[in-house]
């Protein structure tokens, strides 16, 4: 599931003709974290994904699910 939301973030950058040193400077999380994502070294934290995704122009939001 994880590795959907990196796929999705490389996917929106690459469609948006960014590279990762411009993602950065939009995002403030730096290229290497993005390098590290893309590979599986790592994952992201919810915090630097919300960045990354407003920097990509998305707006994130989390919501509460009601209870059934």
């Amino acid at each position: 599931m994880i590795a959907d939301y990196v796929d999705f973030m490389e996917q929106e950058r690459r469609r948006q003709g960014l590279s990762r040193d411009k993602l950065e400077e939009l995002s403030g999380i730096s290229a290497s974290t993005f390098t590290k994502w893309a590979q599986g070294q790592t994952k992201p934290q919810l915090e630097p994904y919300i960045l990354v995704m407003r920097a990509l122009g998305y707006d994130v939001k989390l919501q509460r699910r009601k209870k059934k």
